[in-house]
């Protein structure tokens, strides 16, 4: 990205509020700096870097919140949908952080790409989603010097794989700054083998290309 879009991008992004977080309460500050399109940064030092646009398009949703996004990755040469998700912000009491649950769709095709249809949204019901993490593998944002920092224990988040018959334990990591997302996912066995996912403490980067609603 240029440098001139880059600070015009940045510009629009503080007229919208996402910056300084203090000028809003907690959630919405990390709601607003988290809607947006990102895509990964390709360059001839890292060829295999998947091709994704990661975009987080804020919606409301009466029936599981008042802070949620739709979440979709798209991946690959042909851009087709990987994960479609939403994402629902709210305190933590007992850490004094914020939670992010995170809900799969009953039907996800019938939301692919909707980002703009707020009735279909509005009508959305709990019936129409699923619980994605148990309540071990929630992660929890915490506000950092320029944006925000969620991770998600291993030790804690536990998961059985009916294919291989046994628990796999997951950790990931996620970054928010104005200008990027990074963000890693990694799978390790019950005796803490990693299995997938990047190097422990490299992330993937993602660079913001659009604010939501600023054209």
């Amino acid at each position: 990205m240029k440098t001139r879009a880059l600070t015009a991008l940045l510009a629009a992004l503080f007229a919208l509020g996402a910056m300084p977080a203090g000028a809003q309460e907690p959630v919405d500050a990390l709601v607003t700096l988290l809607e947006g399109r990102y895509r990964t940064v390709h360059d001839q030092h890292s060829p295999d870097t998947p091709q994704l646009t990661d975009r987080r398009h804020r919606v409301v949703v009466p029936a599981l919140g008042t802070h949620v996004l739709y979440w979709q990755l798209n991946s690959g040469p042909e851009q087709r949908i990987y994960r479609q998700r939403l994402l629902v912000i709210e305190p933590d009491e007992a850490s004094g952080l914020l939670r992010q649950r995170t809900l799969s769709f009953r039907e996800p095709a019938r939301y692919a790409d909707e980002f703009d249809n707020a009735a279909l949204f509005a009508s959305l019901t709990a019936d129409d989603v699923l619980d994605e993490l148990n309540p071990d593998c929630v992660p929890l944002w915490q506000e950092t010097r320029r944006g925000w920092r969620a991770y998600l224990d291993p030790a804690r988040c536990r998961i059985f794989s009916s294919r291989h018959q046994d628990y796999r334990h997951i950790e990931a990591e996620v970054e928010l700054e104005p200008e990027s997302l990074r963000q890693a996912e990694r799978g390790f066995d019950s005796e803490g083998r990693q299995l997938f996912g990047t190097p422990p403490g490299e992330l993937l980067l993602l660079e913001r290309v659009s604010v939501i609603g600023v054209k």
